[in-house]
């Protein structure tokens, strides 16, 4: 694991488990330093939700769904990042 996706010492350890499975999980070279922050917040969430599900509200699931998204943790944004654009057939020479 390189060094910038170590999880922080100041993260409790669930929150450090957390960490290290969306990293393993994350799609490979998806994660760069600038996302540590967003990385964090995702983190504590999902340690928060695997502690005790049945008491994150509607409104922290909703946030914990959007940053799996953003860090291609769902099917859908998964497939999104895996299909690089083909500048010759990007759809702008029909407009």
């Amino acid at each position: 694991m390189s060094d910038h996706l170590r999880p922080p010492g100041r993260l409790s350890k669930d929150q450090r488990a957390a960490w290290r499975d969306i990293v393993k999980r994350a799609p490979d070279g998806l994660i760069q330093e600038s996302d540590l922050l967003a990385l964090e917040v995702l983190a504590c969430l999902l340690a928060e939700f695997r502690r005790d599900p049945d008491r994150m509200t509607a409104a922290k699931l909703v946030r914990l769904e959007t940053a799996m998204a953003k860090f291609g943790l769902t099917p859908k944004d998964r497939q999104r990042l895996e299909q690089p654009i083909d500048p010759a057939n990007d759809g702008w020479d029909e407009v």
